[in-house]
């Protein structure tokens, strides 16, 4: 049954994405990520910065910690996960309802980031 699970999540992924397409996960008995697997004995597994690298020219949606969630094509990184990112969008709440923001470059530093969701479009405005 887990093998199946995991078959499901990878397709249905890479079907939704292309940095998905290596993507996958193992669940172990207790419902924890199995860890002890390294990338050189499972090659389907993915490090998080690989998954990133991957994402080197498509869109994705960076939520921010605050009241900050911005869409754009990511064109480089490093390893503290700054971003460059183009044909920007920013989203933002504020007191005086949600204002929306285009940019046409941006450098996001990573400190602020909280979650990334690749192709994604951004919230719903």
């Amino acid at each position: 049954m887990i093998m199946s699970l995991r078959i499901f999540v990878v397709i249905k992924l890479a079907l939704r994405h292309p940095c998905f397409m290596l993507f996958s996960f193992n669940i172990g008995f207790d419902g924890m990520q199995d860890m002890s697997n390294s990338t050189s004995s499972n090659p389907s597994t993915l490090l998080p910065l690989e998954l990133v690298d991957k994402c080197i020219g498509s869109r994705i949606w960076v939520i921010m910690k605050g009241e900050k969630e911005i869409v754009g094509t990511l064109t480089g990184f490093d390893d503290y996960v700054n971003m460059v990112l183009e044909d920007v969008v920013e989203y933002e709440n504020t007191v005086d309802g949600k204002r929306v923001t285009k940019l046409d470059t941006i450098l996001l530093n990573g400190n602020h980031i909280t979650m990334l969701v690749p192709g994604g479009e951004g919230p719903e405005v």
